[in-house]
């Protein structure tokens, strides 16, 4: 079975444990995978959120063979269009070298070649920090091209014997190039870095919770312009006929927003 599976039910969302996604800017970042399965799903971006497809209960994928039937020719142009983009997530050791801002504790990593002289996230001047490898489990969530780039060196990558080497064996040197929609990254296997790094299980990320699902009827609400953190808040409600949504609601369900919503555009 190959490690990302390449294409050809309601989950509570008031538990949340914060996932730390591996910040991937220009330059080169290093990893090791830590589990020999990705989570594999689809996704739709829907009033800036990834929100995820729910398959054959999809109510934006219904709404997208209609528009395809109706306007064959223009139904991308047209709006309530959203397209089901290939998603992957897999828990990784983010091994890269950073600088860790002494002032926000911020995580720097290179931007190119250098080290930035001030921390993005407060400004405090980070020329004398010292250097040394993160060595933190992140999730790593892309698109099918760099998993299809995995799946190819997981078939390649032969021991002695002729066998595929597991792909949490060894490091990945990553190089990366562009940002946004442009973003370009070239896998380097290190098969000589083997260095063993033990972990339990408890440390990954439950990689089920790194997307908002929803129910059919949310996400035609969202689709028609309601907030997630709405959504959220209306789940919280609790009591008879009320409709009332309290401040408190919506103020917890905006954490969780913040939190989930970290995955938009990356």
């Amino acid at each position: 079975m190959s490690f990302a599976t390449i294409s050809a039910g309601k989950k509570d969302l008031t538990n949340f444990k914060k996932v730390e996604y591996i910040d991937l800017p220009p330059g080169n970042a290093v990893i090791r995978i830590l589990q020999n399965k990705t989570y594999d799903y689809f996704v739709h971006y829907i009033n800036s959120a990834y929100l995820m497809c729910l398959g054959e209960d999809c109510p934006i994928c219904a709404s997208n063979r209609k528009l395809i039937t109706e306007n064959p020719e223009t139904f991308r142009d047209i709006k309530g269009w959203s397209s089901r983009s290939e998603r992957h997530a897999v828990n990784v050791l983010d091994k890269t070298l950073v600088k860790i801002c002494s002032a926000c504790k911020k995580e720097v990593k290179k931007v190119g070649a250098n080290f930035p002289t001030t921390c993005p996230g407060c400004g405090q001047v980070i020329v004398s920090e010292e250097i040394k490898p993160l060595n933190k489990i992140k999730v790593l969530s892309r698109g099918k091209t760099l998993f299809e780039n995995f799946n190819g060196i997981e078939t390649s990558v032969l021991d002695e014997t002729g066998n595929p080497i597991p792909l949490t064996s060894y490091d990945f040197t990553l190089f990366v190039s562009g940002s946004g929609r442009e973003t370009n990254i070239t896998v380097i296997p290190m098969v000589d870095k083997k260095e063993p790094f033990e972990f339990a299980e408890t440390d990954l990320y439950d990689l089920t919770k790194t997307v908002i699902t929803l129910t059919p009827e949310e996400m035609q609400e969202v689709q028609r312009g309601v907030s997630i953190k709405d959504v959220f808040a209306a789940r919280k409600v609790i009591g008879g006929d009320t409709k009332e949504v309290t401040e408190e609601a919506k103020t917890t369900a905006q954490e969780i927003v913040n939190e989930l919503m970290g995955t938009v555009g990356k």
